[in-house]
């Protein structure tokens, strides 16, 4: 018996400014679009990360089109694959993010357009 796929690339470009209906509007590949009550839309991927449903927001409709959502849920669904946690890795903090070690970094930053050394 020939097993059967679901089918991926379900929303058309198109079609994306008659749905209006709030909910989630999937596209295949747990990518969806989701429309809140108050009708933002915006682009969702879903996914399990140790038996934990988690979402990552990929961007509003307006400003991310079908097609790159399209790209930026293969790419996480890649990480994925290779063991890496996608809401994880757009983190992109500093291990020494306190609040005197980014003063230090913008004080010597700016060290060399000061004309005297008491400014420092």
């Amino acid at each position: 018996m020939p097993t059967r796929t679901r089918p991926i690339h379900r929303l058309k470009a198109r079609a994306l400014d008659t749905i209006t209906k709030p909910g989630r509007h999937g596209d295949g590949g747990n990518l969806y679009l989701s429309v809140s009550p108050s009708g933002a839309r915006s682009w969702v991927l879903l996914y399990r990360w140790h038996g934990k449903l988690t979402e990552i927001g990929l961007g509003s409709l307006r400003e991310v089109p079908l097609a790159r959502a399209r790209e930026l849920a293969a790419q996480a669904r890649q990480q994925i694959a290779h063991g890496e946690n996608p809401k994880q890795s757009r983190v992109r903090g500093n291990d020494d993010a306190t609040f005197g070690a980014c003063a230090a970094r913008l004080i010597e930053s700016l060290r060399p357009s000061w004309r005297s050394p008491l400014h420092a």
